[in-house]
């Protein structure tokens, strides 16, 4: 209680914590704008016109209409933007840095430029900002956007300032809101109404319109003058083709003399080489007779459709990389190849010969799979040894060698990168050292050593002896990768082991000229109107 002296009121009752309460929202107001993240003295910008007028006012006091500049005013804008006076020098480096803003006036307590436009160059702004409450400022939280930029309000804050960079180009509204975060009789929670600071960035010269302009003037100039001069080049190419085409003609039709009897000669030697190659391959009368069955009836041999092996045998061109080889070995067991040559074409034709003819010298002495191959690749390598290159070729071959003993009860083989299958859907247990596949349907596959036979990092290393028990109605399945490999179906992509798999399992069961059949129809089926892009052997054989 205090008195008052009066004989009205003797005494007054004072609460001073409704003096310390705040009854409404803070006031907020924006401190300063700055540009490229420097305080600005607005007023030393807007004063350099005044001053030039000022000048010219000395000269000719009878024509001035601009009063001296206002020193008083410009201090006021110094202390404002840097908080102290600074030099001329620092004041006219301003001016000449920020050349180019434009502003039509400024704002009386905080001198901020009104209806501010910024050059392209000066798209990064700043604001500061501060709230006026006299109870307790450190409660105050802040909210603030910027139009044509932020979608909603930022997240709430008790930071005073706020940069902008890199904006594009257009008018913006910085909009800005303050919260009393205490306690409040009558409006707590309440907040402040929103402050806006408009201005607009400048598109860069390239971007006006006027340069606009000039860009579709040039194009149509660029599309005349191409135009016209394609015209004039055209029409004096014409004249040279003309006689040109006339001396050509009488050339062309020599020529294609010549390279028509030069095809007829290359087509020649292909099919020649193509008869060469196919005397190396496994013949049909020793396929026949190691995995064909014997028909009493037909003394000749065995009728294509009784035979138990099939060779679907499909070349990229006339000669081929891929090859399929047989030969019986010292220990009376017969041995089977499916291989694919480095290459295809006349180079793979010839490669698979050399790899044929390292085969039958490798059998010579070798009647185990895994040492056939050995034997084989340290042939091959010294051959190639002679090619010319510093290393010595990397040519060989990625094969499976198989070999079926006298009463076809066992298989053992060994694998080059091409792996073998085993299908058979009434076997109730998959065979050692393979992995089943089709659940349940008798699919079964053996990996293959990760190496060619051929020159390679690990060719010091024995490829890997496998051996099985064969049971009756087991298919064996030996393929190169070319069937894989083909593109073509609906989308393009390759064919993959994965279909050419569940393919197997469909047909296994069928007579072996039908699954060849089967599988020349799905493989033409697959790649359609594409281009082969390998050559493709696949083996089957019944037991």
């Amino acid at each position: 209680w205090a008195a008052t002296g009066s004989d009205k009121t003797a005494l007054v009752r004072i609460d001073f914590n409704a003096i310390n309460r705040n009854h409404e929202p803070p006031k907020v107001e924006i401190q300063s704008v700055k540009v490229l993240g420097e305080n600005v003295c607005w007023y030393n910008l807007k004063s350099e016109d005044r001053r030039q007028k000022s000048e010219e006012n000395q000269k000719n006091p009878a024509d001035s209409t601009v009063n001296y500049v206002d020193s008083l005013s410009l201090l006021l804008a110094q202390f404002n933007a840097f908080g102290k006076s600074v030099p001329q020098e620092l004041l006219d480096s301003q001016r000449t840095k920020f050349a180019g803003i434009q502003f039509d006036g400024i704002t009386a307590f905080y001198p901020l430029p009104k209806k501010l436009v910024l050059p392209y160059k000066f798209n990064h702004i700043s604001f500061n900002y501060n709230a006026i409450e006299l109870a307790r400022p450190y409660l105050v939280k802040y909210q603030y956007m910027l139009e044509g930029m932020d979608e909603d309000w930022s997240a709430i804050t008790t930071k005073t300032d706020v940069n902008y960079t890199n904006l594009s180009e257009g008018t913006y509204t910085f909009k800005l809101k303050a919260l009393y975060t205490g306690a409040s009789a009558k409006t707590g929670g309440d907040w402040s109404e929103p402050i806006t600071y408009t201005f607009k960035v400048l598109p860069p010269w390239y971007r006006t319109w006027w340069m606009y302009t000039v860009y579709g003037l040039l194009l149509v100039a660029i599309i005349v003058f191409i135009v016209w001069w394609n015209g004039r080049r055209l029409r004096a190419k014409a004249k040279e083709l003309t006689e040109e085409v006339r001396k050509a003609t009488k050339e062309i039709t020599k020529q294609k003399d010549k390279v028509e009897e030069k095809h007829k000669e290359i087509t020649d030697s292909i099919n020649y080489a193509e008869r060469i190659q196919r005397s190396f391959l496994a013949t049909t009368e020793m396929l026949d007779k190691y995995l064909g069955v014997t028909s009493s009836a037909d003394e000749g041999g065995v009728s294509r459709s009784e035979r138990n092996y099939f060779v679907f045998f499909r070349p990229k061109a006339v000669v081929s990389g891929d090859f399929y080889w047989a030969g019986e070995l010292n220990n009376g067991n017969f041995a089977f190849i499916c291989a694919d040559s480095t290459g295809h074409g006349v180079p793979g034709a010839i490669m698979s010969i050399l790899n044929i003819s390292s085969l039958e010298k490798s059998i010579e002495k070798e009647t185990e799979p895994h040492a056939i191959l050995n034997t084989t690749r340290k042939i091959i390598i010294e051959r190639l040894k002679k090619d010319g290159s510093v290393e010595g070729g990397k040519d060989g071959m990625d094969c499976s060698l198989l070999v079926i003993n006298k009463d076809r009860t066992q298989l053992s083989f060994a694998s080059a990168n091409n792996p073998v299958f085993i299908v058979n859907p009434n076997r109730t247990e998959c065979p050692v050292n393979s992995l089943p596949f089709g659940e349940g349907r008798g699919g079964a596959e053996f990996k293959p050593d990760k190496m060619p036979v051929g020159k390679h990092d690990n060719d010091a290393e024995s490829f890997t002896l496998h051996s099985t028990m064969l049971k009756k109605g087991d298919v064996i399945y030996a393929l190169t990768d070319g069937f894989t490999d083909q593109f073509g179906g609906e989308k393009g992509k390759k064919y993959m082991i994965k279909n050419l798999k569940e393919l197997l399992l469909k047909i296994a069961h069928l007579p072996m000229l039908e699954q060849e059949q089967k599988l020349a129809e799905e493989f033409d089926k697959w790649k359609g109107s594409n281009e082969q892009v390998d050559d493709v052997c696949i083996m089957g054989v019944r037991i």
